[in-house]
């Protein structure tokens, strides 16, 4: 077989798309470029379970993982790894990491002498890996602080050693630390500073095994805080699929199997929602290929060795399915819901899912300001969502109260657009500019300038809401009254849930109850414009920080709405020159590149402020989009998918476009579009 192999002189790898910490990535490698999130099944030389022909003809596989420390003790499988190479060995002209042999030390007991951690980093390397592992120390959750410190100091002797012996091939730096997540971050950190090309989190299979999947997310993510993003990281030993969906949220780009030949000789079948031994099931509940044609007495009578290979076969294509469906809810903005979902099959992986709201401010930072599709509320646990917080922190930051005497507050569950919804209790309210309307909902405050913003008109709510969840709302309103020194309300009661957390508010607020409007015919048309500045002027502010918007509605004259929806859509200056216009979807503004200029000569909104080097100037002048490693300046609190300004270094605006990296990942990463702009100076 003749392998192909790439020039790629150092690691590359570049997003396309994100959700959470989760991303479609592009790896791209000497045998090829991968599309993380990517399975590897592991592959034993020495037995196979699936042929490797068919894993590529029949599972597509592209990347695959096998054990260095195993080719390196059979003399045969040495020899010929050594002579034709580790891909002429196994026949293979994919992507191939190898691993160093740690976890055969953990499971078998070996000393950490058993491996010489230069000399197996140079057989590696000399059998053409394309991926390699140093020789690290595996941290039993079990063992003290003490030691797991021990573990990882030393790992990391062994990392500085390894890194010079790695030719061109990649080299992953794993992360130990034990179930001690100021050790992970420790580790993180260490292992960041030297010039690896992957990091995989070590030591997590025993967490699995144990159910322990609190302490694993709990490791995970102290440990990604540290690791550079324009590494991929690989969630080592992690091969289960009801596993996978949480795990890429949390921000895995590999995963690695040997379950489905391990379960397989064991007769058990793995599925998304756990694992059934085959004298278990009295059907066979799956429409996978394997299973398509057999029913369970088909299955069970088989002879050991087919039945092995069928449900080897089952569970390689329940576990491929999973991956394939985790990178569409990806690109959809769905992925919350998918593991919203998947956390459900066993209750300490639902307990793990609700310690990720001890890690929404982090994942935050990394996730996308706005999504293609509604946001399902599906339990309280979605109250967490980064979306959400986002949101709420922005309200209460930005947001500017107009008139605090004439606060009016009505409840919505958001079965139609708010003020449609509610347009015969507040009636003739809606066109009074000395009113300030704001809507309790199941997601916190919504001001009405704010109602058509992400996620506030894009969220879905449940009907019925438990008392934890009524409770945080309470929370969050009280909280932008006291933000806002409102201490009188008046309060339009709808009878439901929320109305009745209003009426239950401690006795420093003043609530007033007002009895609705009179039902009148009122169009969004017929707002006068005066309310539609504000509105501009509140969404301006929610986008880009607190006074931003007065700058450009002190410029606007005149409004055009959708023919359709009556919804402004443009913004225009005296001299009809457009000044912005409002994207329908989330709600939010897109500056024309005049209304970028008023804006930068009376602010700096530095977040949203990208500068860039001289050598693409030309470039985003005429409307190309910006590579990331031509960015020279980001913010750290830019978020992906805001709506930036492009600068010179010289601070001459360029162009406006969309960031699809965060300002964080926009300093790391070399590879990959950072900012597809929208509108530049020249186009």
């Amino acid at each position: 077989m003749s392998i192909l192999i790439l020039d790629v002189p150092k690691m590359s790898f570049e997003i396309k798309v994100k959700d959470g910490l989760g991303r479609i990535g592009k790896f791209t490698t000497r045998h090829g470029i991968i599309e993380t999130p990517v399975l590897m099944p592991v592959i034993n030389p020495k037995r196979l379970t699936i042929d490797i022909n068919e894993l590529v003809n029949e599972f597509k596989v592209k990347m695959l993982i096998t054990n260095s420390y195993i080719i390196n003790r059979d003399e045969e499988l040495r020899t010929i790894a050594l002579e034709k190479g580790v891909h002429g060995l196994l026949n293979f002209d994919g992507v191939i990491m190898t691993d160093s042999g740690t976890f055969q030390m953990y499971v078998h007991g070996l000393k950490t002498d058993e491996i010489d951690p230069i000399k197996i980093v140079q057989f590696q390397r000399d059998i053409g890996s394309d991926i390699g592992t140093i020789s690290d120390v595996f941290s039993k959750p079990d063992i003290s602080k003490e030691q797991a410190l021990k573990d990882l100091e030393l790992s990391f002797e062994r990392g500085k050693i390894a890194i010079p012996e790695k030719g061109d091939m990649y080299l992953a730096g794993t992360v130990q630390g034990g179930i001690y997540p100021d050790l992970r971050e420790r580790s993180a950190q260490l292992m960041a500073s030297l010039d690896f090309d992957v990091h995989p989190i070590g030591g997590i299979v025993p967490l699995m095994e144990q159910y322990r999947y609190t302490e694993l997310i709990n490791s995970a993510i102290s440990a990604k805080k540290y690791l550079p993003p324009q590494r991929p990281v690989h969630f080592f030993g992690c091969g289960h699929p009801m596993l996978f969906a949480l795990a890429v949220y949390i921000g895995a780009d590999f995963f690695d199997s040997a379950s489905y030949a391990k379960y397989a000789l064991d007769d058990r079948l793995m599925f998304t929602n756990g694992t059934k031994r085959l004298s278990e099931l009295t059907e066979l509940p799956c429409e996978c290929k394997a299973c398509s044609n057999l029913d369970i007495d088909d299955l069970k009578s088989l002879p050991k060795e087919e039945r092995i290979k069928v449900i080897a076969r089952h569970n390689l294509y329940v576990s491929f399915a999973e991956i394939k469906r985790i990178k569409q809810a990806i690109r959809e903005g769905t992925l919350w819901e998918l593991v919203e979902a998947r956390v459900r099959a066993h209750p300490n992986l639902f307990n793990a899912f609700r310690a990720l709201k001890n890690h929404t401010a982090f994942i935050e930072r990394y996730d996308p300001i706005t999504k293609h599709s509604a946001l399902f509320m599906l339990s309280d646990e979605s109250l967490y969502r980064p979306e959400i917080l986002r949101y709420n922190n922005r309200v209460l930051e930005r947001y500017s109260v107009k008139n605090k005497d004439n606060v009016i507050i009505i409840t919505d569950f958001g079965g139609q657009p708010f003020t449609e919804s509610n347009k015969r209790y507040l009636g003739n309210l809606l066109l009074n500019i000395n009113t300030q309307i704001i809507y309790l909902t199941p997601i916190g405050v919504v001001p009405i300038e704010l109602e058509h913003i992400f996620p506030a008109q894009q969220a879905v709510f449940p009907s019925i809401l438990s008392n934890d969840h009524k409770n945080m709302i309470q929370r969050i309103l009280l909280q932008f009254l006291e933000h806002n020194n409102i201490t009188k309300i008046y309060h339009i009661d709808k009878s439901n849930e929320l109305d009745n957390i209003i009426k239950s508010l401690p006795e420093n607020i003043e609530v007033i109850k007002r009895e609705k409007e009179n039902a009148v015919d009122i169009s969004l048309k017929s707002i006068p414009d005066e309310i539609s500045k504000r509105k501009i002027e509140s969404v301006l502010d929610f986008q880009f920080g607190k006074g931003i918007g007065k700058i450009i509605t002190n410029e606007i004259v005149s409004l055009k709405r959708s023919a359709k929806t009556k919804k402004i859509r443009f913004a225009y200056d005296k001299d009809k020159q457009l000044l912005l216009s409002i994207v329908p979807q989330t709600g939010l503004p897109v500056l024309s590149i005049e209304g970028a200029r008023h804006i930068l000569k009376s602010s700096q909104p530095d977040p949203y402020i990208i500068k860039i080097m001289p050598e693409v100037e030309e470039f985003a002048k005429e409307g190309r989009s910006i590579i990331a490693k031509y960015v020279s300046k980001a913010s750290d609190d830019l978020r992906p998918n805001e709506e930036v300004f492009v600068l010179s270094e010289s601070e001459e605006l360029l162009a406006l476009g969309k960031a699809l990296l965060s300002g964080m990942e926009m300093k790391y990463f070399e590879r990959g579009v950072a900012v597809k702009v929208r509108k530049s100076i020249k186009s």
